[in-house]
């Protein structure tokens, strides 16, 4: 079934705002004080975690299945859409790790308002690809929040262990975004790359 517009355009866009925010970056300092500065670093590093390990975990059980299988199980029992949700969380520990406030706004703001359309798109795919046992889910199951409560795991699963292999880079970019914000952030210290303005 081929992808909609929406899904054709979600990889492209969020490449592209993602380096003109990193761009932002590259030439803006800080005004938080530095013990805040720590904190929104330290905290950073924490979402990064959990968004690095959430989406290894959907991956394991989406990776060469994609929309062809209605998978119910594992992260898919608690939300319809865990890889989104373990984006956004990484998304929100990438802009603390920047330690301000603005980059972590500008951030979240194209997420908020174009992966809705995404998750629309893909709800919309599955029903039509598997029917009345996908309406049930859709409705029984969470969009985007999970509820923990309906969590469900089987017993063994069968993995495809070459496109979960494809799939990791896609979980590891976290800790290169935040690995880059510090870089810059040296190069800043050490007046290597000069600070044009100073964000919040």
């Amino acid at each position: 079934m081929p992808k909609s517009r929406v899904e054709k355009l979600r990889i492209p866009i969020s490449r592209i705002y993602s380096f003109t925010i990193l761009f932002v970056y590259l030439f803006a300092e800080s005004r938080a004080a530095e013990v805040f500065s720590s904190v929104f670093f330290s905290f950073g590093l924490v979402f990064v975690a959990i968004a690095i390990v959430g989406r290894l975990w959907c991956n394991l059980y989406v990776s060469g299945y994609k929309t062809r299988l209605l998978i119910v199980d594992g992260p898919y029992s608690v939300c319809r859409n865990p890889l989104y949700f373990f984006s956004l969380i990484g998304i929100i520990g990438i802009g603390l790790s920047s330690e301000m406030l603005s980059i972590l706004v500008l951030l979240l703001i194209p997420y908020i308002l174009y992966y809705p359309l995404v998750i629309r798109a893909e709800d919309r795919k599955l029903l039509e690809r598997h029917g009345a046992p996908c309406a049930e889910y859709l409705q029984q199951t969470p969009r985007f929040f999970p509820n923990w409560r309906l969590f469900s795991e089987p017993e063994t699963y069968q993995v495809n262990p070459k496109a979960f292999r494809k799939e990791l880079f896609s979980a590891v970019w976290f800790v290169w975004a935040a690995a880059c914000m510090e870089l810059i952030e040296a190069l800043h210290e050490l007046q290597i790359v000069p600070t044009f303005f100073r964000l919040y």
